[in-house]
């Protein structure tokens, strides 16, 4: 497991550490659990993403697919932070939940421009749209 590998380091420190362990993953045919804000680094590292909200999977699938084809609204809000990114999703309004989730309705609702009456009702589950990629949203598609 990989918890922030690259995190608060140098950019040439970063790309050292990235190639490193591509190397071992290909030379030793490693599987790790890579976990990370950067979008970026996790686009360039992994073979699957899930994109987590508050402690739930809002997004499973494989890497190119998520990064390109984002279908949860907190998904498309993270790429749109990415410096450089031609994502065409804006970014999320509401203010940042800090309490802790109720485990009512959907965890994302009170900042998703999408939201309807139905997410607050039940926590939204994965539902496969294809080909491995699966999304935890009622409305989004």
């Amino acid at each position: 497991m990989a918890d922030e590998p690259v995190a608060s380091l140098d950019v040439s420190i970063q790309a050292q550490i990235l190639v490193m362990l591509q190397r071992l993953r290909q030379s030793r045919g490693l599987t790790m659990l890579f976990i990370s804000h950067d979008v970026s680094v996790v686009h360039y590292i992994a073979d699957r993403i899930a994109v987590m909200y508050r402690g739930r999977i809002v997004e499973l699938g494989n890497a190119a697919d998520v990064i390109t084809s984002p279908r949860h609204p907190y998904t498309r809000a993270l790429l749109s932070s990415v410096p450089g990114a031609r994502t065409g999703n804006a970014p999320p309004g509401g203010e940042i939940e800090t309490s802790a989730y109720s485990g009512e309705g959907c965890p994302f609702r009170p900042r998703c421009a999408y939201a309807q009456p139905c997410c607050a009702e039940k926590p939204p589950v994965l539902v496969n749209v294809g080909g491995g990629h699966s999304h935890a949203c009622m409305v989004s598609q």
